[in-house]
């Protein structure tokens, strides 16, 4: 009876030190990412679509945390400052917000040299500030009170990560962005924000 023990136990600490090799088992992983990302506002009418509509990337940069609770599994909490806006090429609209992402991902095993995820969620955007820019004066126009402070927008992204050195990934993701609501504050005009395409760099390490 005392050698079964004996093995069980052995047999015990073999699978604990396995999962503990396991990188996944280390649950939390902190992120830093850059994104470029192409902003566009709804079209809102066929007379809309006579307009070229504006098309530049803008950028964006956060840090994030990930925990996993289970070993592909994965929860994910970030913060980023988010130039956004869109319009048209003869008179657009900077946009810039604070972003609070939630998002649950799904990551293949961390065996693999690849490791693939996938991603959604939600967020909550800050307003900082709007301006309107117009391409044919070169004037700009402080426009903030025309947006609602806070808006929700609704992210789902793919990609994937590899180690490159001492326990840190670098990883590139590319993802869409849209906020079914109206991001205006004047009840006559509705306008949706669209992001895609999106491309996201990140470097990134597991916690001890």
């Amino acid at each position: 009876m005392k050698k079964l023990f004996v093995l069980g136990f052995l047999f015990v600490s073999f699978i604990v030190k396995a999962q503990t090799d396991s990188t996944h088992s280390k649950k939390f992983e902190l992120t830093a990412a850059y994104s470029i990302q192409c902003p566009l506002y709804s079209v809102n009418s066929s007379q809309d679509l006579m307009l070229t509509q504006d098309t530049r990337f803008r950028s964006r940069i956060g840090l994030g945390i990930k925990y996993y609770p289970f070993q592909r599994w994965y929860g994910e909490y970030s913060m980023s400052f988010s130039q956004e806006g869109g319009g048209y090429i003869q008179q657009k609209t900077n946009a810039n917000y604070f972003k609070n992402s939630f998002l649950l991902g799904y990551s293949s095993l961390d065996n693999n040299r690849i490791i693939f995820n996938i991603l959604c969620g939600f967020e909550v955007n800050l307003l900082l500030n709007a301006r309107l820019i117009n391409e044919l004066n070169g004037e700009s126009d402080n426009v903030s009170d025309y947006y609602h402070r806070v808006n929700i927008s609704f992210p789902i992204g793919l990609g994937f990560k590899t180690q490159i050195v001492n326990g840190y990934y670098f990883g590139c993701h590319t993802y869409v962005s849209f906020s079914p609501y109206s991001i205006s504050s004047v009840e006559s005009i509705k306008v949706s924000q669209i992001i895609f395409p999106a491309f996201q760099f990140s470097i990134s390490k597991f916690l001890n």
